[in-house]
């Protein structure tokens, strides 16, 4: 099965399954719905489908058609922070727009259609802490790295501009004042929404060979204490040569700060088998990096609410639990049907 989704408090997740989609009760372990393709968007390339589930009953919405999907085959599509609004990259004549639906008490009206300019190619759209704005960044390959600030009336607020590789994918702090945004060229480089300048900390590099001085701690997934856990334990070498796979420079970058912004987690696809932690308040930066087993990948990050405390879902079914004190792996419990994610964990855990 393929893993499309967990909701915010891990209670629910979704997942395809012979051109079913299928909805899972977490606390439960049971699943709830069973969905099927409505018969006339079949006739239609390029579409949305949009449902609703509230009191255990599931409803179609409405279908967008000619939305933009990415590299992954995911629609490029979100829904506002204070859920009255949802945001979808669409390709048109005229190359892509973004239409903002407004959907107060579930009726979807297109509210605003906003022709993309000075951007040839959209590769994303994150919402801001507002609700009135959105950040739309340009894919193109071969292309510098181009960023616009646009409210949900079409005016163009803000533009960046910078010589060097495209963004592929953008996150904001809980604060909404700060931006991390990693390019291409495996680095990430942090913006200041309030001045709209890059900030002074300059450029967080994903090197191919950790040094011993480059992170404080260098970790390794070696140490099993029973089937349940795993530690991380340190990395004695001098030198450490990252796993590199360039083959999977198209899956997506995952970055997420934590609740106060002192650290940023980022994972770059081509060091399949890395996590990095950063400290944004240090003079050296990187905090820790932890190798893992050389057949595991990282699906997703997710840092706890009030704490220092990050969740990363694991390809071989486990989590990965980071604190500043330690870093732990948690294998999947043979007694739960459900996925074991960062965002299953976290709710299994603050029950």
């Amino acid at each position: 099965m393929n893993i499309t989704d967990v909701a915010d408090d891990g209670s629910l997740y979704t997942c395809i399954s012979n051109n079913r989609l299928l909805i899972y009760d977490v606390p439960n372990n049971k699943l709830l719905h069973s969905l099927t393709e409505k018969p006339e968007t079949t006739k239609t390339k390029i579409f949305t489908d949009v449902y609703t589930l509230e009191n255990d009953i599931v409803e179609h919405l409405t279908s967008i058609n000619g939305a933009k999907f990415d590299d992954l085959g995911h629609p490029i599509a979100q829904f506002s922070p204070d859920g009255e609004y949802f945001a979808s990259v669409n390709i048109s004549n005229n190359g892509h727009t973004i239409s903002v639906y407004s959907i107060t008490n579930s009726s979807w009206n297109c509210v605003q259609t906003v022709l993309v300019t000075d951007c040839l190619d959209v590769g994303g759209v994150l919402w801001c802490q507002d609700s009135a704005s959105l950040l739309v960044w340009q894919a193109s390959a071969g292309l510098s790295m181009s960023l616009q600030l646009v409210t949900v009336d079409g005016r163009v607020e803000h533009t960046l501009h910078a010589d060097s590789a495209p963004i592929t994918n953008v996150c904001l702090s809980a604060c909404g004042r700060m931006a991390a945004l990693h390019s291409s060229d495996t680095r990430v480089r942090i913006l200041d929404l309030l001045t709209w300048q890059l900030g002074s900390m300059g450029v967080l590099f994903h090197p191919p060979i950790v040094h011993e001085s480059s992170a404080r701690s260098r970790l390794r997934e070696t140490v099993h204490q029973n089937e349940s856990i795993s530690v991380c334990g340190p990395i004695t070498s001098t030198l450490c040569e990252l796993n590199h796979d360039a083959s999977r420079s198209r899956f997506p970058r995952l970055l997420q700060f934590s609740s106060d912004a002192h650290y940023l987690a980022t994972y770059e696809p081509i060091f399949p088998n890395t996590l990095w932690v950063w400290d944004l308040t240090s003079e050296l930066p990187l905090d820790t990096i932890v190798k893992l087993a050389d057949t595991t990948n990282v699906l997703g990050l997710l840092w706890h609410d009030s704490e220092p405390q990050l969740a990363v879902t694991l390809s071989n079914n486990s989590v990965l639990v980071w604190t500043p004190q330690q870093t732990v792996i948690h294998n999947q419990h043979k007694n739960k049907h459900y996925p074991l994610t960062a965002e299953t964990y976290m709710y299994s855990k603050c029950k």
